[in-house]
């Protein structure tokens, strides 16, 4: 028995018999689509990974890569490329032993923050004199 297959999940395999006679079969092994939804996406350029496929998205809702996982596979979407302004986190993002079509892989945005850290500046001591210039300053005003 020889059997060949191919990447889309069809193939054959032959039985030989005897000298004169064979058998092939065709068979078609059960494939499921990799998908979910994107949520609060507001920037340009979010590009989804699954194994080597990338999928850029535009906007909110749902998405399903283009390639589908045999039976029994796995899964694992990352980001490849991050939106302009937002950074995205996968949820559900792996899985293996697929035995049915995935729509719950969640891809959520949210707006890039950047933290901002106060400078320590010394602020010399004020001296005597100086704090007697300031009182006159303040009395000049008042005047």
């Amino acid at each position: 028995m020889s059997c060949t297959g191919t990447g889309t999940g069809t193939g054959t395999c032959t039985v030989a018999m005897d000298q004169a006679r064979s058998v092939t079969v065709q068979f078609a092994l059960d494939t499921y689509t990799i998908g979910g939804s994107v949520d609060n996406l507001t920037g340009t350029g979010l590009v989804p990974r699954n194994g080597g496929e990338e999928l850029p998205i535009s906007g909110n809702g749902g998405f399903t890569f283009a390639h589908p996982v045999a039976h029994g596979g796995s899964y694992a979407v990352t980001v490849h490329a991050q939106p302009t302004g937002q950074t995205c986190t996968v949820g559900n993002a792996s899985g293996r032993d697929v035995a049915a079509d995935v729509n719950d892989v969640r891809v959520d945005c949210a707006d890039t923050t950047i933290p901002i850290t106060p400078l320590a500046v010394p602020v010399p001591a004020l001296s005597a004199w100086s704090l007697a210039l300031l009182g006159l300053l303040a009395l000049r005003r008042r005047v």
